[in-house]
């Protein structure tokens, strides 16, 4: 065999090598190569069934407002007041006379009856706290005079009012009213809230006998001090028994504004009719016969005596204001009693009558002939006269008396004392 000579060998040799290095590279090549990408799956969808109702998305539930709110608080009073079937209510002695029709209008409002007990303020309260010393719990209301009111009070007889108030004609008193902040009459001001106004030509009422006191005579009055004078002795009755509740704010309006002064040397020097506390009648008629020249620290007998002036009784009223001035005091008492045996009725019952509804009433259908405007600046005229109307809305807030302030309470503390001090000097009254 022929043996390659060394230019074969050589051409041998690169061409293997060539062939190595192309395989090499394959192989690398194959080994590099990345995996092939997946194709994509399409998403399915829902395909919608024929005649279907699709889902809607939910609304939010919308919050209700305040006024909403209070209409369903409202109205579930409503229904738990009528469940109960009754409200029982005391009442003071004008109460009784003049306001048993409002109250009897809510009744008929709301489907409820209403149980008055009717009399003195002292004589219902004297049997409601007999009644709880045994145990017995009949009243549920309180319509009676601040000084009944406050032995209701100091007996724990009665509950806070405000927690209880759910209207907010009366909880607002931004507006409608005319005083921005609650007024009372109780001494803690949280059982007793002031809803009306007693607008007077002077301090307190007088009235006097047409027949026996005459033009001259009257039109010569100017000034509470020409009562002490030597002509006016032995003519003037007055109640001012410091025993007796039913007279305590014109006692203690004459001693915060005419102090003990004036109020002395009239019970010691002018020989006054000092009637016992109540004796309105006697008050009334004794004026309107004669035996009375001047009736003054009235009470309820003043009720009495305007009847007689519009029946043509020989009776008048002194409406000249004298040189002291006149008064505007804030009143009215309202208290919700503590066990009381129809709460439900009883709430419904102070809500409406402080509401704009409820004082609106008492203007249009009280048997009042002097009815005092209401702390309510939203109402119509109602029965208020024509001279309070104008002095009410020509009034300036500021020249209001509280009667829940520590100066009226020290007052009407120091009067009375002061009155049974004197009384047990001279020996008057049984005292």
């Amino acid at each position: 065999m022929t043996q390659p000579t060394l230019a074969m060998r050589k051409i041998r040799g690169v061409v293997g090598l060539l062939l190595l290095t192309l395989v090499v590279v394959a192989v690398a090549a194959a080994c590099g190569q990345d995996e092939p990408t997946a194709t994509p799956v399409p998403t399915a969808t829902a395909t919608p069934v024929p005649g279907a109702i699709p889902t809607p998305t939910p609304e939010p539930t919308p919050t209700p407002s305040e006024a909403e709110l209070f209409q369903i608080e409202w109205e579930q009073l409503i229904t738990e007041a009528q469940a109960e079937g009754e409200v029982v209510i005391i009442l003071s002695a004008p109460a009784s006379r003049n306001n048993r029709v409002i109250f009897d209008s809510f009744g008929e409002k709301f489907g409820i009856t209403v149980l008055q007990s009717t009399g003195s303020g002292t004589t219902n309260v004297n049997r409601v706290l007999a009644e709880r010393g045994r145990g017995v719990y009949t009243v549920d209301v309180s319509v009676v005079g601040a000084s009944s009111t406050d032995r209701l009070r100091v007996a724990g007889a009665i509950v806070p009012i405000e927690p209880l108030i759910i209207h907010p004609e009366v909880n607002d008193r931004s507006q409608g009213w005319l005083l921005t902040e609650w007024a009372w009459t109780d001494v803690d001001n949280k059982y007793s809230p002031a809803f009306n106004l007693r607008l007077r030509e002077n301090i307190v009422e007088i009235f006097y006998n047409t027949n026996e006191v005459s033009q001259a005579e009257i039109d010569s009055v100017l000034s509470w001090k020409d009562f002490l004078k030597p002509e006016w002795k032995g003519r003037i009755a007055a109640i001012i028994d410091p025993g007796f509740g039913g007279a305590t704010t014109d006692r203690t309006l004459v001693w915060i504004l005419l102090g003990q002064e004036w109020l002395e040397p009239f019970i010691r020097n002018q020989e006054p009719f000092l009637l016992p506390g109540g004796s309105f009648a006697d008050m009334a008629n004794g004026l309107a016969r004669g035996k009375y020249h001047i009736a003054m620290f009235t009470g309820a007998a003043s009720t009495d005596m305007e009847a007689m002036m519009a029946l043509g009784l020989p009776v008048g009223k002194l409406t000249r204001t004298l040189s002291e001035g006149g008064t505007v005091e804030i009143r009215g008492t309202l208290t919700i009693l503590e066990s009381a045996p129809h709460p439900k009725a009883a709430q419904l019952f102070v809500n409406w009558y402080l509401s704009r509804e409820g004082q609106q009433a008492r203007l249009d259908l009280t048997e009042d002939s002097d009815v005092s405007p209401s702390l309510r600046t939203d109402l119509t005229q109602g029965k208020v006269s024509d001279r309070q109307w104008e002095q009410f809305l020509a009034l300036d807030p500021a020249s209001a008396i509280s009667q829940s302030t520590p100066e009226w309470f020290v007052a009407r503390d120091g009067v009375n004392e002061w009155l049974v001090s004197i009384y047990t000097e001279l020996g008057i009254g049984g005292y």
